[in-house]
């Protein structure tokens, strides 16, 4: 399991006065997109003292988060499934760059990096 640890502004604080990062892994209809991240994320003890993490299916939904949200993981998968179908589309990247301009964060691993893209 790799790690990586994206720093940002943000987060909530928990009753420990830890400030916790709000990540939001998507995870699609779970045949389209690689779920081995968010399952990494839920169960490693560490990483939950210090991340709040939830998983969302599809534009709608990370929209309805985006405002708690301190980051994005988009996972690989089928690039052209998860366009279509989780991002609706230009619509899905244009949100993913607007995220970025308003401070988020954003992981995207493979096809997930792809989605950012300029095309």
């Amino acid at each position: 399991v790799v790690v990586v640890v994206v720093v940002v502004s943000g987060g909530s604080s928990s009753s420990s006065g830890v400030t916790k990062l709000n990540v939001a892994v998507v995870v699609g209809d779970r045949s389209v997109v690689n779920t081995g991240p968010l399952t990494s994320l839920q169960q490693d003890e560490q990483v939950r003292s210090w991340v709040n993490v939830v998983a969302v299916r599809n534009l709608k939904e990370l929209r309805r988060h985006g405002s708690s949200i301190d980051v994005v993981v988009v996972p690989g998968g089928m690039a052209k499934k998860m366009y279509r179908d989780v991002f609706k589309g230009r619509s899905g990247a244009l949100w993913i760059k607007q995220f970025i301009r308003n401070g988020g964060g954003f992981v995207g691993i493979c096809a997930g990096a792809a989605l950012a893209s300029p095309r």
